[in-house]
């Protein structure tokens, strides 16, 4: 299965993309423009950076902080040698995607 071609098919219904996982960056930088924004990780991540990421990321969006928030709260959450590894795609954000709430909208 083709994930960039499934998340084309599926783009109207989504705004964001987590890869939650080790070395998925550049899947992640490739899926803009197919879906608004995404998220990968550099390099390897611990899975208990892994675990606090994901909650505390999506703890943050259901409280309505922006993505762009919601990664820095998530970020302050796992292991000190973890805290780099998070990227947010695309690295350009002209429509200020990064700075919308994800959810109520």
């Amino acid at each position: 299965m083709n994930v960039l071609r499934l998340l084309e098919a599926l783009a109207d219904n989504l705004r964001l993309v987590v890869l939650n996982a080790c070395h998925s960056e550049a899947l992640a930088a490739d899926i803009p423009p197919r879906v608004k924004l995404a998220i990968g990780m550099s390099n390897a991540i611990s899975d208990t950076s892994a675990i606090a990421f994901a909650q505390s990321f999506y703890e943050a969006l259901a409280f309505g902080k922006s993505v762009q928030v919601a990664v820095k709260v998530a970020r302050a959450s796992v292991d000190e040698e973890d805290f780099d590894l998070v990227r947010l795609f695309p690295a350009e954000d002209p429509e200020g995607l990064r700075d919308q709430p994800l959810l109520g909208q």
